[in-house]
């Protein structure tokens, strides 16, 4: 079973939508193979969308980091929060059901109290001078260590209620 059995693609939407209001991240839901399951955009920061829009930066920056932290939700059947390459956070939740993985939750695009952008490296992905990416990284909210755990505890508590409220209306 996968999660486009339970839930419809306008629901899927929904609560992208919501989640993103929420976080104030970039959050996307994923197939149990990796794949985006909607075209939702709402972008954290203004750094991100150009990163994305950069194929070579993508691959080398978000795609790696989702695969990462994809494989280890996956096997762990856990919430994993790492930061990817450009220094922003990402969480992935998985969505379960009786153990077997349906998809996914993943959010990114904020920055960690007291930490940077890594600007060198994202130039060098994308071509961007560093004062660039800096101005555009300025956009991303910063979370200390409490709300990133306090983050991660509703968007767990907001999943498991979406996905109640789906499995429960089968």
């Amino acid at each position: 079973m996968k999660l486009t059995d339970l839930v419809v693609p306008a629901d899927l939407k929904r609560f992208e939508e919501e989640m993103h209001l929420m976080s104030g991240m970039n959050c996307y839901l994923y197939g149990p193979e990796g794949g985006r399951l909607t075209d939702f955009t709402g972008w954290g920061n203004r750094l991100c969308p150009v990163i994305k829009s950069n194929p070579a930066s993508a691959q080398a920056i978000c795609a790696v980091a989702n695969q990462t932290i994809m494989a280890e939700s996956a096997r762990s059947g856990e919430t994993v929060v790492l930061d990817c390459d450009a220094g922003f956070i990402k969480i992935c939740i998985p969505i379960l059901e009786q153990e077997a993985l349906l998809g996914a939750l993943g959010v990114c695009g904020r920055l960690r109290d007291h930490e940077e952008v890594e600007a060198f490296l994202v130039s060098k992905a994308t071509g961007l001078e560093q004062d660039k990416i800096m101005e555009l990284a300025a956009t991303a909210r910063r979370l200390s260590r409490p709300q990133l755990t306090q983050l991660v505890r509703e968007m767990e508590d907001r999943v498991s209620i979406w996905l109640n409220r789906r499995t429960l209306n089968r």
